[in-house]
């Protein structure tokens, strides 16, 4: 029965009567759960890719910083 109620929620629901029979039926604890289990699937994980990629930026730039500074200490350009 939950997991059908998460396809549900998954899919939008086709109408607002199917989540009030949702509502009704387990409770609105149980539908707040389903909610933030599928928003933590979904949005968490697109926020997760965009932090791996700014923290891949970072470190480039961090190692492009660290040679300037190494280039500048030598006495400037080769």
């Amino acid at each position: 029965m939950l997991l059908l109620n998460y396809e549900i929620l998954k899919n939008g629901g086709d109408n607002m009567q199917e989540l009030i029979t949702l509502i009704m039926n387990n409770g609105i604890g149980v539908v707040c759960l389903a909610f933030i289990i599928y928003s933590q699937s979904t949005t968490m994980k697109k926020i997760t890719e965009n932090q791996e990629k700014t923290n891949v930026l970072l470190q480039a730039m961090t190692d492009r910083l660290e040679s300037l500074e190494d280039e500048v200490k030598r006495g400037g350009s080769k």
